[in-house]
């Protein structure tokens, strides 16, 4: 029997003394994890271990933890009549591998264990508060992309009784996924310009943003001075990554490259505003006309649109005095951007800059009225003698005359004495050079050479009155025009050697000359009723006769 106890005594007393060690805490390796192969402290102890739920308690967020964060692990055991409680506590991955930094927040309770990838109870951390016990430390978790931690513990309440048996193994863990670490950016600006004056919606686009939880300010900042703002009228969050934003742009806003902001998150250079492209009158082709020119006038626009909303109004003002108008006879729109001006200078026409007005739309001094300086002359005059009592029409030539213009009176005076004059009886402007005047000569006008003058211009001694002489005198005695008055016929009894035309009163010709010897039947039934001259010129010298038309 001594042998017996001897050897009993030899047995006990290893276990004891590992029990006594294994109450300052646990060798590691001992939690169930996978990592630690399953192992549970029931290696050591009698029993199955019991598994527990929400023994483990964390400030982890539910929605994970973050890479390199700090949070509190808590481990709580509960066993009814405990004399001495201990556990062990790991943090794994999904593999087995140990994860995150474990620090001793209470080195009276805990400790590391198993190479600090675990912590354990100290002597002074096993003694239970009633049936319960608690230990805490601080874990940091590891590098981002872990994914999934798992944390286990094993928990021995003991009886105390100083062996192996009546203890009882618990094992608890608890799961934390890692938090989704968002990295929100405004990855889209749509429009991403616009003119100064538009007025619109301007589309934000982000991603990995939750603005659906609420947006603050939406505003976009001059991007090299962040104190001038385009802030929108409006905005609406559409969903977590959308964003419409309605702008009105004022005229005067900044040109430039704006960052935009929603709350703190930016997007730099994110919107340009342009400087608005205003329409303007560009060109004017030709830009300058004469008095008296008559041609086109192309005007060219940038950024206009002739065609599409209408013309209602071209015209050139003078630009010392708007008063003052040069406007087109017709105008045509040929696009957006041209239009055609017919233009009719008159002689008179203001010389100078004009301004050009398209409607509301206008360019100053772009078009030159240039003076024509004109020398204006009488240059002829057929016939140029007439004999007293004679009528008699006068072809008047003119140089850089503008006749057309209206002329007021034709008269011939006296060369001699200017006080003896004769005014024509009847006044045709045939053109800008040439005029007709028709003059009666008395019986009794003073003989000699006349100046003739249309208006102001004077030709000197450019007409003769003759005296009637018995050449003369027989040559009318020779004329004989009948019947008068004529209807469809006019007979004319002529000297040799005569040419006539028929002239109308106002002096126009209605049939150029013709020769004739003796007598003529001429077809008049064309003519209108009226009165009428046969002009007739025999050795130089004019006659005239009248007649009437019915």
């Amino acid at each position: 029997m001594k042998t017996f106890y001897k050897l009993l005594s030899i047995l006990i007393i290893p276990s004891a003394l590992v029990l006594y060690s294994y109450s300052s805490g646990s060798p590691g390796g001992k939690t169930g994890s996978t990592g630690d192969g399953g192992t549970t402290c029931t290696q050591c102890h009698a029993g199955t271990a019991t598994s527990q739920s929400n023994w483990i308690t964390t400030d982890i967020p539910v929605d994970g933890y973050t890479a390199g964060e700090t949070y509190t692990i808590t481990v709580t055991g509960t066993h009814s009549g405990v004399v001495k409680m201990g556990f062990e506590l790991t943090a794994e991955n999904t593999s087995g591998t140990k994860k995150g930094n474990w620090t001793i927040t209470d080195a009276t309770r805990t400790k590391f264990a198993n190479a600090n990838t675990a912590v354990t109870h100290t002597s002074a951390g096993n003694v239970p508060s009633g049936n319960t016990n608690t230990w805490s430390a601080d874990w940091t978790a590891p590098t981002a992309g872990t994914g999934t931690i798992k944390f286990n513990a094993d928990i021995n309440a003991a009886n105390g009784n100083g062996n192996t048996s009546g203890d009882q193994i618990y094992t608890t863990s608890l799961t934390v996924s890692e938090a989704v670490v968002l990295d929100p950016a405004i990855v889209d600006v749509t429009p991403d310009n616009a003119d100064q004056g538009w007025s619109g919606d301007v589309v934000i686009e982000g991603d990995e943003t939750s603005w659906l939880d609420g947006v603050g300010s939406v505003v976009f900042k001059y991007g090299n001075n962040n104190s001038i703002v385009l802030t929108p009228s409006t905005f609406v969050v559409n969903s977590n990554t959308v964003i419409t934003a309605t702008f009105n742009i004022p005229m005067d806003q900044q040109i430039g490259s704006y960052d935009v902001f929603v709350d703190a998150l930016v997007e730099n250079d994110g919107f340009e505003v342009n400087e608005i492209q205003l329409p303007e009158i560009a060109d004017v082709t030709p830009n300058n006309g004469e008095q008296g020119w008559t041609g086109d006038v192309t005007i060219t626009g940038e950024n206009t649109m002739w065609n599409d909303e209408g013309v209602m109004e071209v015209v050139f003002k003078y630009s010392d005095d708007n008063m003052v108008l040069l406007t087109p006879e017709s105008f045509t729109v040929n696009s957006n951007t041209s239009i055609t001006a017919s233009l009719s200078i008159s002689m008179d026409q203001m010389a100078g800059q004009y301004d050009v007005f398209v409607d509301d739309l206008s360019e100053t001094e772009v078009f030159e009225v240039i003076e024509v300086v004109l020398n204006p002359e009488i240059t002829m005059v057929s016939p140029n003698h007439a004999m007293q009592g004679e009528t008699v029409i006068l072809e008047i030539s003119g140089s850089e005359t503008q006749w057309t213009n209206g002329v007021t009176d034709v008269m011939i005076k006296f060369h001699d004495d200017n006080m003896i004059m004769l005014s024509a009886d009847n006044i045709m402007v045939v053109g800008n050079e040439q005029v007709n005047a028709t003059f009666t000569i008395p019986a009794d006008q003073e003989i000699g050479l006349y100046d003739l003058y249309v208006d102001d211009l004077m030709l000197e001694n450019g007409f003769t009155v003759d005296i009637l002489d018995d050449i003369a005198d027989n040559i009318e005695n020779q004329i004989n025009i009948y019947p008068v008055p004529a209807d469809n016929f006019l007979n004319l009894d002529l000297p040799e050697d005569t040419e006539f035309r028929i002239v109308s009163l106002d002096g126009r010709i209605i049939r150029g000359f013709e020769n004739s010897n003796n007598t003529k039947r001429m077809d008049i039934s064309n003519l209108q009723n009226g009165v009428y001259f046969v002009q007739i010129l025999n050795s130089g010298k004019y006659y005239s006769k009248k007649f009437i038309k019915r």
